[in-house]
C-alpha cells in the first residue's frame, strides 16, 4: 500500500505557459538528482478534469496533476512506498511550488461561504483523519441557504469519506427539498458505503 497526500495548487493547469509549470520542471528536476525520477506517463483529458500522472518506476513513488473542473480546485496527488519518499516528494515539490498554506485556504473559505472553489479547496487540503476545522465547515455548508453550497458541501463529504461527515450527510439527506442536492447527497452517501 502507498501513502496518499494532496497538495492544493494556485495554478491555471490548463495553460502551459503558467509559471507553475516552471516551478514543476524545477522540482522533478531536484527529485531527479536525488535519484526519484517522475516520468510523465499520462494525459487524461475529460470534461470534468485534466489529469497529468508522473511515475518513478523505481520506487513506484507518483505525482498525479488534477483540475477538477466541477470543484474549481486544481491539485497534486503524490503517492509514496513510505513516509520518507513522502517527506521528499512533498519538500520538493512545495518548495519549488509554494502552495498557499491551509490556514489561508481555510480563512478565505471561512470569509465567502458561497465561494464553491473555497470550500472545496479546504477539502483537498484536509488531511487523511478528520480535522475540526474541515467538518465545522462542511457540516456548515450542508445547512446553508444556497443549494449550490449544499451539493457541493455533499460532494466533499463524499471525497473525504469521514464517519463524522456521513452522519451529517445522512441528517442532511432527511431534511433536504432541492433534487439537485439529494442526488449529490446520495451519491456522497453510496461512496461513504450507506443503505438508503
Amino acid at each position: 500500500t502507498s501513502l496518499v497526500e494532496y497538495m492544493v495548487l494556485d495554478a491555471v493547469i490548463g495553460d502551459p505557459d503558467d509559471h507553475f509549470f516552471d516551478g514543476l520542471s524545477a522540482a522533478l528536476l531536484d527529485l531527479a538528482r536525488k535519484g526519484t525520477a517522475l516520468e510523465l506517463i499520462e494525459r487524461d483529458e475529460k470534461p470534468s478534469h485534466i489529469r497529468l500522472s508522473w511515475l518513478d518506476h523505481r520506487s513506484g513513488s507518483a505525482v498525479r496533476m488534477w483540475d477538477d473542473y466541477r470543484a474549481m480546485v486544481r491539485y497534486l496527488e503524490l503517492r509514496a512506498p513510505d513516509a520518507s519518499m513522502m517527506s521528499r516528494l512533498r519538500t520538493a515539490l512545495a518548495q519549488h511550488l509554494a502552495p498557499p498554506k491551509r490556514a489561508d485556504l481555510v480563512t478565505r473559505a471561512r470569509r465567502a461561504p458561497t465561494d464553491l472553489a473555497a470550500l472545496m479547496r479546504v477539502v483537498y487540503s484536509a488531511a487523511d483523519l478528520p480535522d475540526p476545522e474541515t467538518l465545522v465547515d462542511l457540516v456548515s455548508a450542508l445547512h446553508h441557504e444556497d443549494p449550490a453550497v449544499r451539493a457541493m458541501a455533499a460532494y466533499g463529504a463524499g471525497i473525504l469519506n469521514w464517519q463524522e461527515l456521513k452522519r451529517a450527510v445522512e441528517q442532511r439527506s432527511t431534511m433536504e427539498s432541492d433534487p439537485a442536492v439529494m442526488d449529490s447527497l446520495r451519491r456522497s452517501l453510496d461512496l461513504m458505503g450507506h443503505d438508503h
